[in-house]
């Protein structure tokens, strides 16, 4: 049986019996065209018509061993219920993010029952976020972020002194150790994105990516 894995570390003593993921729901945000016939989706109008999901519900069944096992439900209990966190049920690379719901159940002897539920995020998620780098030059240095399974907005990371980024028809001038996102750049899910830096710096483009398993 896996281990029980939160926040990308296993929860001592506690395995999972059975654990069961949701369905993937398509959402739609449909809108009436005046004097046209049918309606317009806009629930892609963000994410260059990447389809968008409904959030998924991931419940499992724990066993989880210990001397003193309500003491330990109670634990459990206290520091995880209603929090955000990064579950792990079945041992596979990649997790799934969301709202923890934890209820105690029966004990035995050493072994007490513990359901958990969580309202997550339609993507299971990759382990470790994919990254380019891109090192500038005064004419400008080409690069290509290649398209992806989910429309997401890299964090950008600029090492050493300004410089100007182009995409996606936008230009962007950047301080220095500038870090974070760009208003209007996101990673396509049908074509590649061109990029061009124009300095002497280095640009780190990073985002993690996931799959609807």
């Amino acid at each position: 049986m896996p281990t029980l894995q939160l926040n990308h570390a296993d929860v001592d003593g506690a395995v999972v019996v059975f654990a069961t993921i949701s369905e993937p729901v398509t959402k739609t945000v449909m809108v009436d065209v005046p004097g046209a016939h049918g309606s317009l989706d806009l629930s892609t109008a963000l994410t260059g018509g990447a389809p968008m999901f409904e959030m998924r519900t991931l419940d499992a069944q724990i066993l989880v061993w210990d001397k003193t096992p309500q003491a330990r439900l109670r634990d459990l209990l206290t520091h995880w219920h209603g929090q955000v966190a990064d579950i792990n049920v079945d041992g596979r690379a990649g997790f799934w993010r969301g709202r923890l719901a934890l209820t105690g159940g029966t004990t035995h002897g050493t072994v007490a029952g513990l359901q958990l539920q969580a309202s997550v995020d339609p993507w299971r998620w990759n382990d470790t976020d994919t990254v380019i780098s891109v090192a500038g030059s005064p004419a400008g240095a080409n690069a290509v972020l290649p398209a992806v399974p989910i429309a997401v907005s890299p964090a950008v990371k600029v090492t050493g002194a300004a410089v100007t980024v182009t995409a996606s028809g936008t230009t962007w001038q950047l301080k220095a150790g500038f870090t974070g996102r760009l208003d209007g750049l996101r990673l396509s899910t049908v074509d590649p994105t061109p990029v061009t830096v124009t300095g002497t710096a280095t640009v780190a483009f990073s985002w993690r990516e996931g799959a609807l398993l």
